[in-house]
């Protein structure tokens, strides 16, 4: 039986991102890496902040539902989220981009 080569291949014509995907795509990773930013000094003053008050009082100042506005509520996510990022940052760095299923 002959053994017949595969076919070819269809040529894939890849196309750049447009200016404004781009530029909303760097938008959008600034704000990520400035609320990851954000998130991790938050922490870092609650840390302190539990060392000298204790972990009650510097829990409560972070607890949004008896302040007004969005500002608080942004503040307790970029808080919670950041310790989760820099966790996922760490165990990648730790496997070595590693990605087995």
């Amino acid at each position: 039986m002959p053994v017949t080569p595969p076919p070819a291949r269809a040529h894939v014509v890849r196309r750049e991102p447009d200016g404004t995907f781009r530029a909303v795509a760097r938008g959008l990773l600034l704000l990520g890496g400035c609320s990851l930013l954000w998130g991790t000094l938050l922490c870092l003053s609650l840390l302190s902040g539990a060392l000298s008050d204790g972990p009650a009082v510097s829990l409560a100042r972070l607890d949004p539902r008896g302040q007004p506005g969005l500002f608080p509520w942004l503040n307790a996510v970029c808080a919670v989220l950041a310790p989760l990022v820099w966790i996922s940052v760490a165990g990648f760095v730790v496997a070595g981009g590693r990605t087995e299923a």
